[in-house]
């Protein structure tokens, strides 16, 4: 391995002798690589001590070997090729790991200058040198002029549209505004009016309920007006007590005289508010029925229509109104 390892090196560096790496004893550490041994000092004097003892040196003698590798460093670096000169002012030091400096060129811009490049002597190529190149750089700058344009053309039709758009929705809303209102005002219209009718109507009925009151009140009064006298309870004559259910529930009680006419009994009926006017009734007994109308009821009397004093007689109203 170790003569192989010599060969590749020197191969590499022909006309000089390498030694194998050396690993620092009980660090551990991997070998350190022949580019890298010079990092530490402790490195660097075991490396120059290898070097010194494969060439014969005595290890004494310092000053010898220091020497030694200076030559053997300026040897290399005059063996290397420079790249650029050393005065070049685009060269700046590059220090190495042995505190050695060298100088390395600077990157220089692809971009023309005018002091760099007429102190190097150097002209950048334009597209003046290329008519190709200008006639790509014109059909370019023309492509982009169009693109320009076409795109502040395609801009102002969005503005065209968007304006159009605008109008459209502005107007869209007002007829949609105006339709709104007219609904609203021709319901409000409508319910109006049909309130006013509910009203025409409600006052109207209110009207003939109270004219229909008024009149059932004066034919209520004239039927109390022709009723006779009540008699007393203990009147010589005696006297027929009359119980009748009217048809709203209500019960009344009168007395009357056997010689009263039987007229003077619907009378009541009709003052107590058992009927109204135009109302055709009769009165009825449940057990045993009896039926008592009044056809002729001004030649027939209470005795004569056989009304008694333990019957109650219910007003039972007729489907046929008289005339």
């Amino acid at each position: 391995q170790q003569q192989h390892w010599q060969q590749q090196q020197q191969q590499q560096h022909p006309g000089e002798k390498k030694t194998p790496p050396v690993s620092p004893r009980g660090t551990g550490k991997p070998p350190l690589s022949p580019g890298n041994f010079v990092k530490s000092p402790k490195a660097r004097s075991m490396a120059a001590a290898a070097t010194r003892a494969a060439r014969g040196v005595h290890a004494g003698d310092k000053d010898t070997g220091e020497a030694h590798d200076a030559s053997t460093r300026d040897t290399r670096a005059a063996a290397r090729p420079s790249r650029v000169s050393p005065d070049d002012e685009n060269v700046e030091p590059n220090i190495r790991g042995d505190g050695s400096a060298t100088k390395q060129a600077r990157p220089k811009s692809i971009l023309p200058s005018d002091d760099t490049d007429a102190d190097a002597g150097v002209r950048v190529p334009g597209a003046r040198d290329d008519p190709d190149l200008r006639a790509r750089i014109d059909a370019l700058r023309a492509e982009f002029v169009a693109a320009r344009s076409a795109h502040a053309r395609v801009l102002e039709r969005l503005s065209d549209r968007a304006e159009q758009t605008d109008r459209f929705v502005a107007a869209a809303v007002e007829t949609a505004m105006a339709r709104t209102a007219r609904v609203e005002t021709e319901r409000a219209n409508a319910l109006d009016a049909k309130v006013e009718t509910t009203l025409s109507s409600m006052a109207e009925r209110a009207e003939r309920a109270a004219a229909a009151a008024e009149r059932a009140e004066r034919y209520r009064a004239a039927a109390s007006g022709r009723l006779p006298v009540e008699p007393d309870a203990d009147a010589a004559g005696g006297c027929v007590p009359c119980r009748f259910q009217l048809p709203d529930g209500r019960t009344v009680t009168r007395r009357f005289a056997p010689t009263d006419p039987l007229a003077a009994v619907f009378d009541y009926v009709i003052s107590a508010g058992g009927a109204g006017e135009g109302e055709a009734f009769r009165l009825v007994t449940r057990w045993p029925r009896t039926v008592t109308e009044l056809d002729d009821g001004l030649a027939r009397t209470v005795r004569s229509a056989g009304l008694k004093p333990a019957d109650t007689l219910f007003v039972e109203k007729l489907e046929k109104t008289a005339a």
